[in-house]
């Protein structure tokens, strides 16, 4: 998909969510968004909006042991106290 640059109209709306501007590029058959005609301008070609892995994976959530994990590190641990004559 190429939009040609220029010839370009800027049409803006207000969102009353963001309580923001939101601009829109016309040309007069295709509109883009703002952040697509950055991205068009800058000259690189709109990739499809997969985030990086990166972003979800920068920190891990340990899962809590089960009642069974539970038991059998304290039973490994009374039992090493045991050994070592605690």
């Amino acid at each position: 998909m190429s939009i040609p640059m220029k010839g370009l109209s800027k049409r803006g709306s207000y969102n009353h969510l963001t309580d923001s501007m939101e601009f829109k590029y016309f040309n007069g058959q295709t509109e883009i968004s703002e952040s697509t005609y950055k991205l068009f301008a800058s000259g690189n070609k709109p990739k499809s909006t997969v985030k990086p892995a990166k972003a979800v994976t920068t920190y891990k959530v340990k899962p809590k042991p089960t009642i069974e994990q539970q038991r059998d590190a304290a039973l490994k641990e009374a039992i090493k106290q045991m050994v070592s004559g605690g």
